[in-house]
């Protein structure tokens, strides 16, 4: 069973089906916590599991721009931004979820960059693309 038809772009097929919608997300945003994130945490603190998968495949981040694409509340780009220099930018299209993400940003005094759109509208150049 083919899943797409190889022939067709994906840009064609976006066109025609929305996965999620923005009430969708939200909906979702406004059932979500915001939480401090300690220095020690062992997910996204100062020596945490991502930071250390982070710093072996890309070397230091210190001063590079990133953006993160569906990015609403990422606790992982807060980490870099906040342990490892990084200036941070989140794309994501529900204003509620890049209300919440400046929220969560300022609870732990970090300036981000967002912007309200859909990743296949924003244009731009980054040092790093995440996601």
């Amino acid at each position: 069973m083919h899943l797409r038809n190889p022939g067709r772009r994906f840009s064609e097929m976006h066109d025609q089906i929305e996965l999620t919608s923005i009430q969708y997300w939200d909906e979702w945003w406004a059932t979500c916590p915001l939480g401090v994130v300690s220095a020690s945490d062992p997910a996204y603190g100062k020596e945490g599991w991502f930071l250390r998968f982070m710093d072996r495949e890309c070397g230091s981040l210190q001063g590079k721009s990133v953006i993160e694409v569906g990015g609403a509340m990422s606790y992982r780009l807060l980490a870099l931004a906040r342990f490892r220099g990084v200036v941070p930018t989140v794309v994501d299209y529900s204003s509620l979820g890049l209300d919440k993400t400046r929220e969560l940003f300022a609870l732990h005094g970090i300036a981000v960059n967002c912007i309200q759109a859909d990743m296949y509208e924003i244009s731009g150049c980054y040092d790093l693309v995440t996601h």
